[in-house]
């Protein structure tokens, strides 16, 4: 729009005019077309962005179900057991066998189909529609914003999201299982691949990923469904536990996303770089560089510059994919760069992802959890390794990557890196202590957040520092019951919370599900349960300390966590819990 009324104020001076100002253009904008999400037009570019942008694509495919209940129908015969499966299968380790049974028979499956194929072209084929899912997703950022500020009078847009969201989710996931699936084990077959007939083996991806959530949930003690052979010949599986818990869960999470991107819409259409120019900020990033540098020999924003690079470079040439000679490549860097070969051999280390010889065996120095696709956060994923090494005997070793997911994977280690969840290789010591300090680092920053917004937003009185009680504690008591992290008060109702800020990450596999009930119902639970009972016994200290108004006081005590906490799902808890969303988007503290 600033260009268009730039435009019209040089035909006005053809007419011996006064031109529109710079102050006028940006104040007539500002004024008739505030910044918001309420906009029939989006105006955000790729400029800023380059995951949005539209060009060189291929429509969104989702996985169809009929190729899924073909899946389904055949995995038993796959399995060729002796034996007849019974009707109910009785106990745990025989419910793990059948389920890794399936998993393996699937990948048997998906090997004899790769089999036909010619490796590098179907991974070309893959990357290109996996750059689609990558673009779709990133603008949902913007584009669900906008439909829920136009029209969520008339229609249900956080429904539509979540049935939509279902979808997009399952083929993402698929996508890029199935490229490490192909790149894992080369083969040299002549058939070209086509939608229909990848359709089919994202579906095996799919159920296989599924089979594997379910044996990793009996596993780990989360859930035990009843399993066995159904009259129509499929492997039949209870799924109480996905249509209450999971569903519930998926549901809250979901909800909490539709309000981050509500929040964080402005940030899409940002002109202006966020610099930081605090004397601490700038030492600390400087011994994160200097740690990054010691153990993988290139910083983190060196590795995004690298990759956003090769993202642009992909888009210049016309195409959402571009592949290379590993000699191509490094020239290309030189040129168009600062960096020198030994940075630039640093960042090929870094993102590389070389063929690990079979589909269902570990590399050397890997535990097989690292190539399971239903585990999160692996080592060995596409997202941690996106630039794809191919070597095909009597051909020239080539790298491919696609333009957005290059970037979307750089994003991916800052984000790891800022929340502290980058596995690193045990050996680098410096960027796994720096990764412990992170988690310290965020627990204060999620405090705080917690705490202004409390202020902004409520009428409570917030006490502006964490209440130590101890025996030397800012409220006194006979031996140490821990920090009140948010301490607030609603004189009017007569109500004390007691707030506990728990910075924690999206739990998405059973195992963190796991984890995360043993933590909260044998650790974190009991910890500020007595805490509360001694703040109901002693409200007094209270009162007088932060001289409170009236007596008598209700107290509350609640945890808040920065993503949602599966427990609250899987157990009946003692203490309230919420995510930070969940508070900001009811009226807990109205």
């Amino acid at each position: 729009m600033k260009m268009v009324l730039k435009s019209i104020s040089k035909i006005i001076q053809l007419f011996k005019k006064p031109p529109l100002t710079e102050r006028q253009i940006i104040g007539g904008i500002e004024k008739a077309m505030p910044l918001g999400p309420a906009k029939m037009i989006l105006t955000a570019t790729s400029q800023h962005n380059l995951l949005i942008d539209n060009s060189h694509l291929p429509k969104v495919r989702y996985i169809p179900k009929s190729d899924g209940s073909y899946v389904l129908e055949h995995v038993l015969k796959w399995l060729d057991y002796d034996e007849e499966i019974p009707d109910e299968i009785p106990n745990k380790q025989d419910k793990i066998k059948i389920l890794v049974d399936c998993v393996n028979a699937i990948i048997k499956e998906i090997r004899t189909e790769l089999k036909k194929y010619n490796t590098f072209e179907l991974l070309k084929f893959l990357l290109y529609k996996n750059e689609a899912v990558v673009q779709h997703q990133e603008y949902g950022k913007i584009y669900i914003p906008a439909r829920i500020a136009c029209f969520s009078k008339y229609k249900d847009i956080s429904e539509e999201y979540h049935q939509a969201e279902d979808n997009i989710v399952n083929v993402s996931l698929a996508l890029r299982c199935l490229i490490e699936f192909v790149h894992a084990e080369p083969f040299h077959g002549n058939k070209l691949p086509n939608d229909d007939d990848v359709d089919y083996l994202l579906a095996l991806i799919h159920q296989m990923i599924y089979f594997g959530v379910v044996q990793d949930s009996i596993r780990f003690d989360i859930d035990n469904p009843n399993i066995g052979s159904l009259p129509s010949g499929r492997l039949g599986i209870s799924k109480d536990f996905y249509t209450t818990v999971l569903s519930d869960y998926s549901s809250s999470n979901r909800q909490d996303e539709l309000l981050d991107y509500v929040d964080n819409f402005h940030d899409n259409f940002s002109n202006t770089e966020n610099t930081e120019t605090e004397s601490e900020t700038s030492k600390y990033y400087k011994k994160v560089d200097k740690a990054f540098i010691k153990e993988w020999g290139i910083t983190l924003p060196e590795i995004y510059s690298i990759s956003h690079f090769l993202g642009e470079y992909c888009l210049s040439q016309q195409k959402s994919f571009c592949y290379l000679t590993r000699g191509e490549l490094v020239n290309l860097i030189l040129k168009e760069s600062t960096f020198n070969k030994q940075k630039i051999d640093a960042y090929l280390d870094v993102v590389t992802l070389t063929s690990r010889g079979e589909i269902d065996k570990a590399p050397k120095g890997y535990e097989m959890p690292e190539i399971f696709p239903w585990r999160y956060n692996r080592k060995l994923s596409h997202l941690k390794k996106p630039l794809l090494k191919i070597e095909d005997p009597g051909q020239e070793t080539v790298y491919l990557w696609s333009a957005r997911f290059i970037v979307k994977s750089a994003r991916n280690l800052f984000y790891q890196f800022s929340n502290a969840t980058l596995r690193v290789d045990s050996n680098h010591l410096l960027i796994k202590n720096l990764i412990a300090q992170r988690n310290n680092l965020k627990g204060k920053e999620y405090r705080n957040s917690v705490s202004q917004w409390l202020q902004e937003n409520t009428k409570l009185l917030v006490i502006p520092f964490e209440v130590k009680i101890d025996v030397k504690g800012t409220l006194k008591a006979d031996k140490n019951y821990g920090d009140i992290d948010i301490l607030a008060i609603d004189e009017h109702k007569r109500i004390m919370y007691s707030i506990e800020c728990k910075n924690t990450r999206q739990v998405k596999i059973m195992y963190d599900f796991q984890r995360d009930l043993k933590n909260y119902i044998h650790k974190q639970l009991p910890k500020h349960a007595r805490r509360h009972t001694w703040l109901n016994k002693n409200q007094n200290k209270v009162i007088q300390k932060f001289n409170i108004k009236n007596e008598n006081y209700k107290v509350i005590s609640l945890i808040v966590s920065s993503y949602q906490l599966p427990v609250k799902f899987l157990n009946h808890t003692e203490l309230p819990i919420y995510s930070f969303n969940e508070i900001k988007r009811s009226d807990i503290f109205g």
